[in-house]
């Protein structure tokens, strides 16, 4: 639906969290009912959207996983660990009062 929606005119901001996880060399995101959308996918589902620039922000496990994917000049792109870490409020939580 965004696809036929959005334009260059357009920016889009994306936030995902809850879980991630990864396998083999793919992470991915934890959906309802223990679907997955993995990293190659949500990158392919992003490819169809004609905005200006897409920025996401990924809290989830395993996030940075999804970098690869999502190496185009209209995806701006942070992630709360890298693709071989877990990420978890309390370690956050830690790690600012330090």
């Amino acid at each position: 639906q965004l696809s036929n929606t959005l334009t260059t005119d357009n920016n889009l901001f994306i936030y995902t969290m809850d879980h991630g996880d990864i396998l083999g060399n793919n992470c991915y995101l934890c959906l309802w009912n223990n679907e997955k959308l993995y990293d190659y996918e949500f990158a392919s589902l992003l490819s169809n959207i004609n905005a200006n620039t897409i920025n996401i922000c990924m809290g989830q496990c395993h996030s940075g996983g999804f970098i690869d994917d999502l190496s185009n000049s209209k995806f701006v792109i942070a992630t709360a660990c890298n693709y071989n870490e877990s990420c978890t409020s309390l370690e956050k939580v830690e790690w600012f009062l330090l």
